[in-house]
């Protein structure tokens, strides 16, 4: 999917210990870049955490995490000009496109200097009006970012009956850019206790959760520098609805009556309806996403945090929906509308440089 060199490499020996250097591995300045990529409303990627690339002699991840979305009775152009928009109206410029019958491919990019809160999106879109959105954020170990172009007014692209813009490369991986370089061992998980004791019993004993017939996952309490994974469940429910946003609004409802919190909703009317979900048992939260197509199928994801994992905290402070205007009767606009603040947890780590 990328036009960005792809490096094939930091896809082997994912659950081996690399070699790395030690100040490849996410720290917390990573943590905090990519947070405020997974609480963009319009980004609201899966979340991912940049990190040190296994095997690859000196390599690093940039990824934040990605999102699929597929809009019902559109072309590639309209479903892509229709993310565009939402994308601009969150603050986001559109950098790069170029249009074909068969697919549509844009970047996009957020910020300019400060590294801390610069982002770029890549944005693939296929003729049967399939979305795939993939973002990158800076790696602590980089110095600077690539300029990856001045933003252009998506009336003037291909999107609005003008010409291509020129694609630039977003940097998904390779070595740090213009890094300073230090020298440390690299971190290691420190304990495997699986923890979270009190919010594993509240999922096992949900109403909403035990009506999927789903079991919670242990996850995988790696040792080392491997990867691990986070107690998770994943399934589909289908609903009765006439359309997206009812069949989402149907499974919110059941949710929120057992002590769940909306945070965030998505919805168009050419479009899926999305939501982000947290319950919060001890201070610790679980994370539940949401996604109902136009058969009235909602396609769900409930994960924990990873055992010694960086500290979820931000997903506490997003505010509740509570009458989101996407789970309303009123009619849905043409556009694109996003309401509130994704939430969402990472399933796989490294670990974490402290």
């Amino acid at each position: 999917m990328r036009w960005a060199t792809t490096l094939v490499v930091l896809l082997l020996l994912a659950t081996g210990c690399s070699g790395q250097p030690g100040d490849h591995y996410a720290d917390a300045t990573d943590v905090a870049r990519a947070e405020r990529v997974w609480a963009d409303p319009w980004a609201a990627p899966r979340p991912e955490l940049p990190e040190a690339g296994y095997g690859s002699n000196g390599l690093v991840s940039r990824e934040a995490g990605s999102r699929e979305t597929s809009y019902d009775g559109v072309d590639a152009v309209r479903a892509a000009r229709l993310e565009v928009d939402a994308a601009v109206a969150a603050g986001w410029s559109l950098t790069g496109a170029e249009c074909a019958p068969d697919e549509v491919r844009l970047v996009l990019t957020r910020g300019t200097e400060d590294l801390d809160t610069t982002a770029a999106a890549g944005v693939t879109v296929t003729g049967s009006a399939e979305v795939r959105v993939e973002v990158a954020v800076p790696h602590h170990a980089d110095g600077s970012w690539p300029d990856l172009g001045s933003p252009v007014r998506p009336a003037d692209s291909c999107l609005g009956g003008g010409g291509a813009v020129p694609l630039p490369d977003v940097p998904y991986d390779g070595s740090p850019i213009d890094a300073d370089g230090t020298d440390q061992d690299p971190p290691r998980w420190e304990g495997t206790d699986p923890g979270d004791e009190a919010l594993r019993a509240r999922i096992a004993d949900d109403a909403w959760f035990r009506s999927t017939g789903a079991e919670l996952s242990v996850g995988e309490p790696a040792t080392g520098d491997r990867r691990r994974s986070a107690p998770a469940a994943e399934g589909s429910l289908t609903q009765p609805a006439a359309d997206a946003r009812t069949a989402l609004a149907v499974v919110v409802g059941d949710l929120t009556a057992g002590g769940w919190e909306t945070t965030w909703v998505s919805c168009g009317a050419q479009a899926p309806a999305d939501a982000t979900l947290r319950l919060v048992v001890g201070g610790r939260p679980a994370t539940v996403r949401l996604t109902a197509a136009a058969t009235g199928t909602v396609s769900w994801q409930l994960t924990l945090p990873v055992t010694d994992g960086p500290d979820p905290a931000w997903v506490l402070d997003p505010p509740a929906l509570r009458t989101p205007a996407c789970l309303g009767a009123e009619p849905l606009p043409r556009g694109l509308v996003h309401e509130g603040t994704p939430v969402g947890l990472p399933r796989r780590l490294q670990p974490i440089s402290r």
